[in-house]
């Protein structure tokens, strides 16, 4: 009398698993709910920080000054030539266009010029002249000099789960540095 046993799992077996899988999707959850608000906020900064790069180098080599224009309301950037920030004639080299771009629509754009800016401020207590323009205001701007220099400001950028990031243009290098701000 030899009985076949059929090879599988068990309810219980199968009910472990499942408890398993619901425990480790409870705790991961969590901690990837910010990832996509981060990662929106970062590319936003990477794309300002490239615009900036590209600024200072186009005036030292074509030795003119750069504007970068910021529309705060719309979160667009301008890259333009010369004094007035009007586009020039190209020289041929194709690199004197305009370059333009946005950052994420879920990304909010805050404009500080100065050296004593205060990047911990809050929009809704900041004064009128720091808050974001009206749209009859002309654009911000960031002026880079043939000489490396550049206009002292920061431009602060908060995604929609409140996190911040902060880049800093430094007049003397114009260089730019990331800084994280706390949560608001």
């Amino acid at each position: 009398m030899s009985r076949s046993f059929d090879s599988g799992f068990t309810l219980i077996e199968l009910m472990v698993v499942l408890a398993v899988i619901a425990i480790m999707t409870a705790l991961i959850i969590p901690e990837m709910r910010g990832t996509l608000e981060e990662a929106r906020l970062r590319s936003s900064a990477r794309s300002l920080v490239a615009a900036c790069e590209a600024a200072n180098s186009r005036a030292i080599t074509h030795n003119q000054r750069q504007q970068l224009l910021l529309e705060i309301r719309t979160g667009g950037y301008t890259l333009r030539s010369g004094a007035d920030g009007q586009p020039q004639q190209a020289n041929g080299a194709g690199d004197d266009a305009p370059i333009e771009g946005q950052i994420d629509s879920h990304v909010a754009m805050q404009f500080e010029t100065g050296d004593a800016m205060e990047v911990e401020a809050d929009k809704t207590s900041a004064p009128a002249s720091r808050r974001e323009p009206s749209p009859q205001r002309r654009p911000a701007g960031i002026s880079f000099y043939p000489d490396g220099t550049a206009d002292p400001a920061t431009i602060v950028l908060r995604d929609q789960e409140g996190f911040r990031l902060a880049l800093q243009i430094q007049s003397i290098t114009a260089r730019v540095r990331l800084v994280e701000l706390p949560r608001h």
